[in-house]
């Protein structure tokens, strides 16, 4: 009841059924939304442990984890979620697919909401079907950006389930929260709810004082539920004070090199460095400074920024059609790994949404204001969002680039917006709209592919294998006084593996090197690989199942085996795969 009372505008109030508990067609919507995720991610299970960006995160997850503790730089609201799934399960492999079917699950729940509360059944379910079907959104590089666009989901349903008085506070609330705790480009999100509530506020100057300190009340009570929940982080940050400058300043001057380097080297294929590990001397050529801020980049070469700014924006087509279809039809990829690339049908596909969008404006602001008044009223209700959305993505495509997966709440609220806008076409269909979204609903829990049944990046690795196998002798491999000498993802086994240890009482180990940083001479013999190893001080070793494909002078798994054991190694854990490739683990 007292929920009720919060949310006055209920469900009810927008033009949707109301009362205590869900109708039976708001439960058999969900109940098919719930059965065409289970069929999309059946087989999920076999997706590869996930690389890269999330291993580090997962450092921090496991500090929260452990100690209760989180590094207030770097999203500690995710991480702390994230460290949350490490208490059902302390196996990286598994906490990681759990804590991603979890954003999956609620991300599909929040759409599907949004769809039920303001669209045509049918319309609600496509909405649905497009977010759940995309690659680009249950099988995301990094499960942060899939938790970067939850604020902005959420948002949208607070805006249609809030009264007009809670509305404003409670927008304001969430984007202050996502920007301290999630992702700094929500800030461009509280400095536009802020400026559209001043102004609501003005058109309202004529209220009693009553009614303008109920409305201080309400802002004060979010606000110090946002300042108690900040406060609670920072008190359990590790970093604090001036520190938090000190840890803030390379995240934003190490990425700025990176996106930089990274579209410079799509303008310039001549430049053959690496984007990632060798930016800095591009830098201080362009700019003077191996690490500037954006503001020191403009300063000392504004027509260089211009020059970047530019190509990002000349990549948002493509950046769109990957957001929406997961294909482009563009030649130059907007994001970093290898996209999609086919031919013509993306591009008529955006262009099919465009036409949908100016053809459905033409007729709600053209026709009879009654027929399609609730309608500019849901749009009107969007539309504080609507603008935070664009003006946060034109600052990510121009700095970063169109990357699509920082975008995915965008393309939510975009699509919101086509279905919107298609079900102005709808009006002499409705008596039809249940059955039509019940043969869709059918057609897509028949007819649509399993994860299992699809052939995808993240099901192709040996991460997670490599880790299952070696995971029983962590404790020996991390916990060694000497250095760790790794091959294939290194940092992201150390990371996974170490990391419990890294942060325990005990402490553990910092010390790690990648064996593809020795010479070729180094790796040309088993022998020679010995010698390097102790010349190292490396007394703990991985072998992956690429290290001996990469380099052939090293013989074999059993050749290697055979020198390691005579040197004095002890073998902690072999195994070989039907390839003849091996996954192998020796101690000193």
């Amino acid at each position: 009841m007292k929920m009720q009372v919060f949310f006055k505008a209920t469900i009810g109030e927008r033009g949707a059924p109301s009362g205590n508990a869900p109708t039976v067609p708001a439960m058999l919507f969900a109940l098919l939304v719930l059965l065409i995720v289970i069929k999309l991610l059946w087989g999920y299970w076999e997706r590869d442990l996930t690389f890269g960006d999330t291993s580090s995160y997962f450092q921090h997850a496991v500090q929260w984890h452990q100690n209760g503790e989180v590094n207030i730089v770097w999203s500690p609201l995710y991480t702390a979620y994230f460290g949350s799934w490490l208490s059902v399960t302390e196996n990286a492999d598994v906490a990681t697919l759990l804590h991603r079917v979890g954003l999956i699950l609620v991300s599909t729940g929040l759409v599907a909401w949004l769809g039920w509360l303001t669209l045509p059944r049918v319309l609600a379910l496509l909405l649905v079907a497009w977010w759940i079907v995309l690659p680009i959104h249950y099988d995301t590089l990094y499960e942060v950006h899939l938790f970067g666009a939850l604020p902005l989901l959420v948002m949208t349903v607070v805006s249609f389930l809030a009264s007009e008085k809670w509305k404003w506070p409670l927008l304001l609330g969430i984007a202050l929260v996502s920007t301290i705790l999630i992702r700094n480009e929500y800030v461009l999100a509280v400095g536009v709810l802020a400026a559209l509530a001043v102004v609501d506020a003005y058109k309202r100057r004529s209220v009693s004082f009553p009614e303008m300190r109920s409305a201080g009340l309400r802002y004060g009570v979010v606000l110090l539920a946002v300042g108690l929940l900040v406060a609670y982080f920072y008190s359990v940050s590790y970093v604090k004070g001036p520190a938090i400058r000190e840890a803030s300043a390379p995240k934003h001057t190490l990425n700025m090199c990176q996106v930089y380097a990274f579209g410079y080297q799509q303008r310039h294929v001549d430049w053959v460095g690496s984007p990632w590990t060798e930016c800095s001397s591009l830098m201080r050529v362009k700019f003077g400074a191996p690490h500037p801020t954006l503001r020191e980049m403009i300063v000392s070469n504004p027509g260089e920024v211009a020059e970047h700014f530019l190509w990002n924006l000349s990549l948002t087509r493509a950046g769109m059609e990957v957001l929406l279809f997961n294909a482009t039809s563009a030649h130059d990829n907007p994001d970093y790994p290898p996209v999609l690339v086919s031919p013509v049908l993306p591009t008529v596909l955006l262009v099919i949404t465009f036409m949908i969008n100016v053809g459905g404006a033409i007729v709600i602001f053209r026709k009879s204001p009654a027929q399609y008044s609730e309608i500019r009223k849901k749009l009107a209700i969007m539309s504080p969002l609507l603008l935070a959305g664009v003006i946060m993505a034109a600052a990510v495509i121009l700095t970063q680039r169109p990357r699509p997966s920082y975008l995915l709440g965008v393309g939510v609220l975009y699509m919101w917006v086509v279905s919107i806008m298609l079900s102005t076409f709808m009006a002499r269909f409705k008596k039809l709209d249940i059955l039509w979204a019940a043969i869709l609903a059918i057609a897509l829990i028949l007819l649509m592919p399993t994860y299992r049944s699809l052939s995808l990046p993240s099901k192709a690795g040996s991460l997670a294998l490599i880790y299952n196998e070696l995971r029983p002798q962590a404790s020996r491999l991390c916990q060694s006084p000497g250095a760790l000498g790794i091959g294939e993802y290194a940092s992201e086994i150390n990371n996974y593996m170490c990391s419990p240890y890294r942060f325990g009482p005990q402490g553990g180990r910092s010390n790690l090197i990648a064996l593809g940083s020795f010479s070729a001479d180094q790796l040309s013999s088993p022998e020679n690989l010995v010698n390097a190893l102790a010349t190292a001080g490396v007394d703990a070793l991985v072998i992956d199942p690429f290290l001996m494909l990469k380099n052939q002078g090293l013989q074999g798994c059993a050749e290697l085996r055979d020198a390691l054991l005579k040197s004095g190694w002890q073998q902690l854990a072999y195994s070989v795969e039907r390839n003849g490739r091996c996954i192998a683990a020796y101690a000193k």
